[in-house]
């Protein structure tokens, strides 16, 4: 179609050329429009341009009847140029996924084919991580055990010259992960006294599991007041988290009221990517980064990653946290905020300003 353009321009552009110079050997403006309807007096009048535009129009007429023919060839085979591209570019981006390098992917594809095209590719990696999670069958809820909340069991003991039969199972999976934590828990329990403190403890757990089950989650091991939890994908991570820390704020603000039981205030800290998971464990660079999110969140905050936020849907509204040193971890990652509040009064990016507040 460009060329059949470029064609029709370089054709108007030269026959215009043609009677300029036919109008500068001494022809008459006034008499074109005659000659051009006349074939026989332009002849006898040697009105020669008529005969390019006569010949090169019919060429022109010819190529424009090649492209209509061609047409819808020319746009499957763009179709199935476009999906070729998309699926190398679902490809690299889902390997790509979660890594230093996906940003860059990203960037690429948005420089290569347009913001649309990179949101588009970026949704369907998305949703085809979600729906493999989702195709697998849930594992049976793990008995009790004293394992610490990396997952990780103390190790299997066998008697002295018997071998051990117990087979382990290792797979790879991409979940949301996510880490709850109260915030100074030692200072309440002294405050309180364990008696009480056991009371508020059971409330809160009986909160989380209840909100865990209903958006879908899974609750992977606790301990103390801590929970690790994984969701099939980011969302239903997200929105589980603002469930909580809405229902706590309320109870907060009922309990103020009634002198009910005090309602602790809770940091929640969420990454995804892919996890190993050994037998009823997740173990894995994942849980580990999930886990230093949560130290560094404030109290009622939801900390995310970069590489978590950029698998959310667009009506989750967002505050940047900027790079954040995370210990274990060589270099810092960016962090944001989910903004959980209906109509919060203050937003502060700065977190020096944040403390000022305070």
């Amino acid at each position: 179609m460009t060329g059949l353009g470029i064609h029709a321009v370089v054709y108007v552009a030269v026959n215009l050329l043609l009677l300029v110079v036919w109008i500068l050997a001494g022809g008459s403006a006034d008499d074109i429009p005659k000659y051009m309807t006349n074939l026989n007096l332009a002849r006898d009048s040697q009105f020669w341009p008529v005969y390019v535009m006569i010949f090169w129009g019919i060429g022109l007429l010819i190529h424009a009847g090649v492209v209509v023919m061609t047409w819808p060839k020319r746009m499957r085979q763009q179709r199935a140029r476009r999906r070729a591209r998309e699926n190398i570019q679902r490809t690299v981006l889902g390997i790509l996924d979660g890594t230093m390098l996906e940003g860059a992917a990203v960037a690429a594809i948005r420089a290569t084919d347009g913001d649309a095209a990179a949101k588009r590719v970026k949704k369907q990696v998305r949703r085809a991580r979600v729906e493999t999670v989702d195709r697998r069958p849930p594992r049976p809820k793990p008995a009790p055990s004293s394992r610490s909340m990396s997952g990780r069991h103390d190790a299997d003991r066998s008697s002295p010259g018997k071998p051990n039969d117990r087979r382990r199972h290792t797979d790879r999976q991409w979940v949301a992960v996510m880490f709850t934590d109260i915030v100074e828990s030692t200072r309440l329990n002294h405050r309180l006294g364990d008696e009480e403190w056991a009371k508020v403890l059971a409330n809160h757990r009986s909160a989380v599991r209840e909100c865990v089950q209903q958006h879908g989650g899974i609750e992977v091991s606790t301990q103390g007041d801590g929970f690790l939890l994984r969701f099939a994908s980011p969302d239903r991570a997200v929105t589980c988290a603002t469930a909580l820390q809405r229902g706590w704020s309320t109870a907060r603000v009922a309990g103020a009221a009634d002198g009910a039981k005090p309602v602790p205030a809770v940091r929640i800290g969420i990454h995804a990517g892919e996890v190993m998971h050994d037998e009823d464990d997740l173990v894995g660079k994942v849980i580990n980064l999930a886990s230093r999110v949560t130290d560094v969140a404030e109290a009622d905050e939801i900390l995310v990653t970069e590489p978590l936020a950029d698998h959310l849907t667009d009506d989750v509204k967002l505050v940047d946290r900027g790079l954040k040193n995370l210990k274990g971890f060589d270099r810092p990652r960016h962090l944001l905020a989910i903004v959980w509040q209906d109509s919060p009064d203050i937003v502060v990016l700065d977190q020096n300003e944040r403390s000022k507040l305070t």
